[in-house]
């Protein structure tokens, strides 16, 4: 999701997440129940790709107005 954590090794070779870092930017989208499911966290960059023979400038337009109200 792009979430950033602290951690601290363990001593079998892996790790442990003891923080989680507050988000600079979410993507989200509805979910069941009325809730917002995140599904990106911290994006800096947006690539925006559609078919040239069958644009959808609806749906564009929903991509360009999540990245806008991101901040991305």
């Amino acid at each position: 999701c792009g979430d950033r954590v602290l951690w601290q090794p363990s001593a079998n070779g892996q790790g442990v997440v003891t923080d989680l870092q507050p988000r600079r930017s979410v993507l989200r989208r509805p979910g069941p129940y009325e809730r917002l499911q995140t599904f990106a966290a911290n994006v800096d960059q947006m690539v925006i790709t559609t078919t040239a023979a069958f644009p959808n400038p609806h749906l564009l337009d929903r991509y360009l107005v999540a990245a806008s109200a991101a901040g991305v």
